[in-house]
């Protein structure tokens, strides 16, 4: 069984979700965001950049219920 990491689970979390809140609009049913966004976002909110971009991402389609 593997051990979740809260941690990099809350900083991944908070930086999606801010990119969400600034790219979605009512009736969307996808968007798109770049790498650019994640360091963009994490510098704007205070949050230590993750050193491998790609994990943000792979946390949430495959670590992430």
């Amino acid at each position: 069984m593997k051990i979740r990491k809260q941690t990099k689970l809350n900083r991944y979390s908070k930086i999606v979700e801010r990119i969400f809140l600034e790219k979605y609009r009512e009736g969307m049913n996808e968007f798109s965001f770049s790498r650019e966004d994640i360091v963009r976002v994490a510098k704007k909110i205070g949050i230590k950049l993750p050193k491998n971009l790609g994990d943000v991402i792979y946390s949430f389609r495959y670590r992430t219920d």
